[in-house]
């Protein structure tokens, strides 16, 4: 039997670099947003890059890197297909002696490294590097996007808990809804004539278009100072190896000094020991972030070629008002309680989907109807700072029913939904603790209006933010 692994939480608590609070608020993000909690600290600000790496390969005891000082060889990386890549989460970083050095988010993946070996016909020596470094070299060495959140990686300025209160303290001064004055102001922007022109059809002069409401979302519970998400943008891409035909490290000059620095020599025998799997026993898929690594029996499975989890299929069949409510009570996480919201929306609209919120942007992320499929989402970024509904919704809290303006993020969002042009839509603001995390866009598909009866929505609005609220009180 398997002694326990220490879980990443408490082995950044015993080394004192991380406080409770600060992994508390780690873990809320956790809850709001998903991946792992290595990266729930990074995006808070709570540890650096560094420091996480290194608490990883501890734990797990393999080598961990970090870094852009991580040059990664590009003839190692042509000797791995993408779709390999892209499935197991690897990159390969250089070969020496007909033995890969395999940079991977999941070191103990069994199955990530025999698809390795077997593509490659070479041994591997796996090196951990965090999830959302991992997110970067894919992006750097085979143009993939597997996450479009901003997470931030060099050079981050770990910001203490007294700073981040003085951050966050304002919020809790300002009125939980924005007033009517305010928000029609807000609303007034969006048709001003700064705004740049792009090639949206002109609606017909003859067909009325629904005014945006007023503001009506109910209060919601004042704001925790712990629970802000406060995230630069992604950093500049990773600096590329040499064209050489030599897979080796570089052993002498000033670079010597940079991959000592950037691969942690992980001692092992530190570690607690993991047994060795049976014939019919292999290392699961781990979660670096889960209290216990445990080995159940399985067998090999086929390998898939989704781009996205199955979980985040939505059902296509539509949920009542009464039953998505008690779905929603019983939610687990954040992609059951994505599910059950799409399919009541999909129940009253033709076409929803759920917008994460970021600090400085918005990013799909489950959808459901023509245009709106999950997949297509998965590339859709809109800046924050440009002018749009989804903009004035996020910054009032209040929610938006009316026409699409000619503005480039309205053209951006046209165009990864299928060209598909609505008379009218409806955007509703997901809050937790007074703050939007996500955005729930509903309409009834091109040139067709939304229905002004939008009561069971907000209701449902409500209930999502109560349901995440219960999932953060369990932790």
């Amino acid at each position: 039997m398997s002694e326990r692994r220490l879980r990443l939480g408490e082995l950044l608590l015993s080394r004192g670099v991380c406080s409770r609070d600060r992994l508390r608020e780690a873990w809320e993000q956790r809850v709001v947003f998903g991946d792992r909690l290595g990266t729930n600290l990074l995006a808070v600000g709570a540890i650096d890059e560094r420091t996480l790496a290194q608490a990883l390969g501890h734990q797990l005891g393999v080598h961990s890197g970090h870094g852009k000082v991580l040059k990664v060889d590009p003839a190692a990386v042509r000797l791995l297909p993408k779709t390999i890549a892209e499935r197991r989460f690897v990159v390969p970083h250089h070969v020496q002696d007909k033995k890969l050095y395999l940079l991977m988010r999941d070191p103990l993946d069994a199955f990530a490294i025999d698809d390795v070996r077997f593509a490659t016909g070479l041994g591997v020596i796996p090196i951990l590097v965090c999830e959302a470094r991992m997110w970067s070299l894919l992006e750097t060495h085979y143009g993939l996007h597997p996450s479009l959140r901003p997470v931030p990686l060099d050079d981050v300025v770990v910001r203490p808990q007294h700073v981040l209160d003085e951050q966050t303290s304002p919020a809790r001064e300002s009125p939980e809804l924005t007033s009517e004055e305010d928000f029609q102001s807000l609303y007034a922007g969006l048709h001003d004539g700064s705004m740049h022109s792009i090639p949206l059809p002109e609606l017909p002069a003859e067909t009325p278009v629904a005014a945006p409401p007023p503001p009506t979302v109910a209060p919601v519970p004042e704001l925790r100072p712990s629970f802000v998400p406060t995230m630069p943008a992604r950093p500049a891409a990773l600096a590329k190896g040499g064209e050489g035909s030599f897979l080796a490290p570089p052993k002498t000059g000033p670079e010597e000094g940079e991959w000592r620095d950037a691969i942690e020599n992980t001692n092992p025998m530190l570690a607690l020991p993991r047994p060795a799997p049976s014939q019919e026993e292999t290392y699961p898929l781990v979660d670096l972030v889960e209290a216990t690594v445990t080995e159940p029996s399985m067998r090999r499975q086929p390998t898939l070629d989704f781009h996205i989890d199955v979980g985040d299929i939505v059902e296509d069949s539509p949920l009542s008002f009464t039953e998505a409510s008690r779905l929603l009570s019983a939610a687990a996480d954040r992609t059951a309680i994505a599910r059950v919201v799409l399919r009541a929306a999909r129940s009253r609209f033709a076409r929803a989907c759920l917008l994460s919120v970021y600090p400085d942007r918005f990013v799909g992320w489950m959808g459901i109807g023509e245009g709106f499929e999950t997949e297509r989402l998965r590339g859709l970024v809109i800046e924050r700072g440009l002018r749009s509904v989804f903009s004035l919704v996020a910054d009032s809290r209040s929610y938006y029913l009316g026409p699409l303006t000619k503005a480039p993020a309205h053209g951006a969002w046209v165009k990864a939904t299928g060209r598909k042009i609505p008379k009218s839509l409806a955007v509703f603001p997901i809050l937790v603790r007074g703050r939007p995390i996500n955005l729930l866009v509903v309409d009834e598909g091109h040139d067709r209006h939304v229905s002004p009866d939008v009561g069971e929505v907000l209701i449902l609005a409500q209930q999502i933010a109560g349901t995440y609220e219960t999932l953060i009180a369990t932790l």
